[in-house]
């Protein structure tokens, strides 16, 4: 619903999952397009080609394992030359710790890939903000256009505040969005790393600080 006014291009590497969305969410919403792709491959063949006001990035396997070019530089650099310069930004989907035996190799590719993004992005003028869910094995990044101005505080009020609608629908669930963006805090190249290996030591009940 909240995407009834916008364009969605969606690269999917398995066409089983692709399928199985199809069966799941029917009728097909029409401003979903769908590319059978590799994501990276992807980015490198059509970097100059599109142009997004967002970028999500959600790179996992059935082992919940990310691929080692998540980490690479130029893969950032070609995500940023999707995004508008000025109005754009990117979410990505991270994971800190692996119930399958993975967790160093997960985690420390996550946490190369947080640098890199956060790197890239705030050289362009956008600032980067993680939100840490303490149950769980995830974080999220954004990298956005938000006003130097506004001091961390008020940045993080801002992106978990007005970004996020209260309440929103997923397959018919309801979930409250500003609930998981809660845990939010901005980061910079140098201290998001520290920030993932941190955010295992977080809870819910803890006060975070707004700037890491």
């Amino acid at each position: 619903a909240h995407l009834r006014n916008a364009s969605v291009l969606a690269i999917e590497l398995s066409d089983a999952v692709v399928q199985a969305t199809r069966h799941i969410v029917t009728p097909e919403p029409g401003y979903v397009d769908i590319v059978l792709d590799d994501a990276i491959n992807f980015s490198t063949n059509y970097a100059k080609e599109y142009q997004f006001d967002l970028v999500v990035i959600d790179l996992f396997d059935m082992q919940s394992k990310p691929p080692s070019s998540l980490a690479s530089p130029v893969f950032a650099q070609n995500i940023a030359s999707f995004v508008h310069d000025k109005a754009g930004g990117v979410v990505m989907n991270l994971i800190t710790i692996t119930a399958l035996g993975s967790a160093h190799s997960a985690g420390t590719i996550c946490a190369d890939a947080a640098y890199q993004f956060v790197q890239t992005f705030t050289d362009q003028g956008k600032r980067a903000f993680l939100t840490l869910d303490p149950d769980t094995e995830n974080a999220v990044l954004w990298c956005l256009p938000l006003p130097r101005f506004l001091p961390s505080p008020l940045a993080v009020k801002y992106l978990t505040t007005f970004l996020a609608p209260a309440r929103a629908s997923k397959l018919g669930v309801q979930f409250d969005v500003r609930a998981q963006l809660a845990p939010t805090i901005e980061v910079t190249a140098d201290t998001v790393r520290a920030a993932l290996s941190a955010s295992s030591s977080f809870s819910r009940s803890s006060k975070m600080p707004s700037q890491y």
